[in-house]
């Protein structure tokens, strides 16, 4: 059985909680979150990518850094060529949802990049999200072509593995 509260005890328990959360919103007053962005010049790095054994796999991700050669954005660019989606396959309406399905794909993904980079650029650490991403499953999944990452349950757990091997901390 539960635990039965008088009205008392329950205003008591509303207060204490109203004041916990006055604390936690002076906290996060208190705190200086602002955006750092990259500048307009920049070193970046990118890197050529193919998950599974479709076409739909293959990407770039563009890795900009700042001076510190910390991340501070990502970019994920879906090959995007009619010519991959025919597949021998005559049937135009299928084309057309194979296509859509691709932009689908490649517009999540873009706007999933542009979510990480102002968390980054807001500072929160890349560890923070390649502890959450590494390892999700969903398709495409399957070999890579990467010796040191043969073979990925995503394109995201692909990624983040990549950005965990490339950028470690060593040290």
């Amino acid at each position: 059985m539960g635990m039965v509260m008088t009205k008392k005890q329950y205003e008591e328990l509303l207060v204490k909680k109203d004041k916990e959360i006055e604390e936690l919103k002076k906290q996060v007053d208190s705190a200086s979150v602002h955006r750092i962005r990259l500048p307009s010049e920049r070193q970046s790095i990118t890197h050529r990518f193919k998950v599974g054994d479709r076409d739909h796999g293959f990407g770039h991700l563009i890795v900009g850094k700042y001076a510190d050669g910390s991340i501070g954005e990502i970019f994920i660019k879906m090959k995007n060529d009619k010519a991959m989606c025919a597949c021998g396959n005559s049937d135009l309406g299928r084309l057309d949802m194979i296509l859509d399905s691709h932009a689908f794909m490649s517009g999540i993904l873009n706007q999933f990049a542009i979510s990480v980079s102002l968390g980054l650029q807001h500072g929160v650490p890349i560890e923070a999200y390649i502890d959450k991403f590494k390892f999700v499953r969903f398709p495409p999944e399957g070999k890579t072509g990467n010796r040191a990452i043969p073979f990925c349950s995503s394109i995201i757990d692909y990624i983040f593995r990549f950005i965990e091997m490339k950028f470690e901390k060593k040290g």
